[in-house]
C-alpha cells in the first residue's frame, strides 16, 4: 500500500482502470473454459476408446434391449453368412 502525503492509504489495485480489469478476467475466464473443453474432450475420447476396446473383446456376443427386431437380426446374420460364402472377386464388387 503506498501513502500520500496525508497519510492517506492508497490500493493499488484502485488505479488500476476497469477496461484492463475486465480485460485480464475475460482472458482468465476463456482460458479456464478452454482448460475445461480439452478435459471434457479427452475424457471423452478415453471413454469411447474404452467403448471400443470393450466391444472389440465380446466379438461373437450380442447386446439385447436395443429395440431391433429378431426376424431383422436373423436376416441380417443370413446375409452376412450369404455374403461370405460368395466368391473373392464378387466381395471385392461390394467393397
Amino acid at each position: 500500500m503506498l501513502k500520500s502525503n496525508k497519510e492517506k492509504t492508497i490500493d493499488p489495485c484502485d488505479q488500476i482502470p476497469e477496461s484492463i480489469v475486465q480485460a485480464i478476467t475475460k482472458k482468465v475466464v476463456a482460458t479456464q473454459q478452454e482448460e475445461m473443453k480439452k478435459h471434457q474432450e479427452a475424457q471423452a475420447a478415453s471413454m469411447i476408446q474404452t467403448f471400443a476396446e470393450m466391444l472389440s473383446e465380446v466379438t461373437g456376443r450380442s447386446l439385447i434391449n436395443h429395440g431391433v427386431p429378431d426376424v431383422m437380426i436373423k436376416s441380417l446374420k443370413a446375409d452376412i453368412e450369404e455374403f461370405f460364402q460368395l466368391p473373392l472377386e464378387e466381395k471385392k464388387a461390394y467393397a
